[in-house]
């Protein structure tokens, strides 16, 4: 017998977010962090980046540093560019 597997359906990151949300605000509620400052599509896109300009592994290490570095104060585009510019290969 022969199973084939049909392609994934579309893939809506905005509805699966707005489901997560619900989440994200109890999460934040118990930790005391407000969720207004949770952008998933912000912390999606520094993770694809990191995946792919250094190693999947770090992905979530780049979110956590985001994270932290926000945490003391530093500006959060400011740390986005900062770990983003670790992630691209330098080209003499």
């Amino acid at each position: 017998m022969v199973t084939t597997v049909s392609p994934r359906e579309h893939h809506d990151l905005a509805a699966e977010e707005a489901g997560w949300r619900g989440w994200i605000d109890a999460v934040c509620a118990d930790l005391g962090v407000p969720s207004d400052v949770v952008d998933v599509s912000v912390i999606h896109e520094l993770s694809r980046i990191v995946a792919h300009g250094v190693a999947r592994p770090l992905a979530p290490v780049s979110t956590f540093l985001l994270g932290v570095a926000v945490g003391q104060g530093m500006d959060r585009d400011a740390a986005l560019a900062c770990i983003a510019a670790h992630a691209t290969p330098v080209v003499d």
